[in-house]
């Protein structure tokens, strides 16, 4: 798969209609979405007013689905075929969980790629990853993709297992180039090594 990013918005028009169409012609083969979308035609999903009107699912339409219909009826992968379960954050809800199976994980991997190159990352920085490690994927993800394209990885994680001290312990001797965090948590820590008569350096300081 290319890692560069399309080169004009017709290119990326281009994309998008072609997987409009595929995501609906896969979601059919689903029992959940066979009535949810009786009528939707796959074909006409490349014109915005046809893809608008298929109707919004949220998290909390498939929180009233047991386990076993999520797992039966929603989902398309079989067991044998998941390599991750990944979890969705439950904000404004219980968590979600869901299936990644061998053939999603190198899309996904595509795209936490990007987003390092998008920002201008490159072999030979190091980042200071301050994301959760667990089921939660975004840490692992971008962890994984950082080493894979040179990226040096420090799997700090986050929560009780790696105290905020330590954090700015390991960022102050380490000295990465890259914090990967939730924003409140970075300004959390910039406060902290304030307080202590440090601010850490990052590579947009003159």
């Amino acid at each position: 798969m290319p890692l560069a990013l399309p080169k004009s918005r017709a290119e990326i028009t281009a994309v998008q209609q072609d997987r409009k169409v595929a995501a609906v012609r896969n979601a059919l083969r689903a029992p959940f979405h066979k009535q949810r979308l009786k009528g939707v035609d796959p074909e006409q999903m490349t014109d915005p007013a046809k893809w608008r009107e298929i109707p919004l699912l949220t998290k909390e339409d498939l929180r009233q689905l047991s386990p076993q219909q999520y797992f039966s009826d929603f989902c398309l992968a079989k067991p044998h075929e998941v390599a991750e379960y990944w979890r969705s954050g439950g904000v404004t809800g219980e968590p979600f969980f869901y299936p990644r199976t061998y053939t999603d994980l190198p899309y996904c991997m595509l795209g936490f790629d990007r987003t390092f190159l998008c920002v201008g990352f490159e072999k030979g920085d190091t980042c200071h990853m301050s994301l959760p490690l667990g089921i939660h994927p975004a840490g692992q993800m971008w962890a994984r993709s950082g080493q894979k394209l040179g990226i040096g990885m420090i799997w700090a994680g986050a929560g009780a297992s790696t105290p905020s001290m330590v954090q700015l312990t390991l960022i102050e001797r380490l000295k990465p180039t890259i914090l990967l965090t939730m924003s409140s948590y970075g300004l959390h820590l910039a406060n902290l090594a304030k307080a202590a008569g440090n601010r850490p350096k990052t590579k947009l300081d003159p």
